[in-house]
């Protein structure tokens, strides 16, 4: 599971963060989507106040985002599959739309584990496919229309 961290924890981890995650802390977007997952389950206010503790300690870099599922069912006291169903949304709401400034924080092997793909590894499978001829050919793909 993760530590949660007191506040003199919790700031000593905000000063190491990166600049870019520091932001996305602040964002009002985030606080938007933290809001719409909890309505779309129903959570009370005090399940939401939990809901943003457990998003906090991901974006501080505590709360390794495979671990997203365990940490809503312990602590937002909830069922093994509604947990899952939730996880999966947090992952869709929160963690997919910044990847990118997570990665700062977490290694690439952690959104590996959730099937997310950063942007550095589109780039490699798109090389790796140009460099093997892969989804390059007309021929190959039907749909494909030469540009005239």
């Amino acid at each position: 599971m993760f530590k949660k961290l007191n506040p003199e924890e919790r700031t000593e981890a905000y000063k190491n963060l990166p600049q870019k995650n520091k932001d996305l802390l602040w964002e009002e977007d985030m606080d938007h989507r933290i809001e719409e997952l909890a309505n779309n389950f129903k959570t009370g206010k005090a399940r939401k106040e939990r809901l943003k503790e457990v998003t906090l300690h991901l974006l501080l870099g505590v709360l390794p985002p495979s671990q997203i599922k365990k940490a809503l069912e312990k602590e937002l006291a909830l069922e093994s599959e509604e947990a899952a169903k939730m996880a999966s949304e947090f992952v869709n709401y929160i963690i997919a739309p910044f990847k990118e400034t997570l990665k700062g924080v977490y290694d690439k092997e952690e959104f590996e584990r959730l099937g997310i793909k950063t942007a550095s590894q589109k780039q490699e499978k798109k090389e790796e496919g140009e460099e093997t001829g892969e989804g390059t050919s007309l021929k190959e793909d039907p749909y494909k229309e030469p540009i005239d």
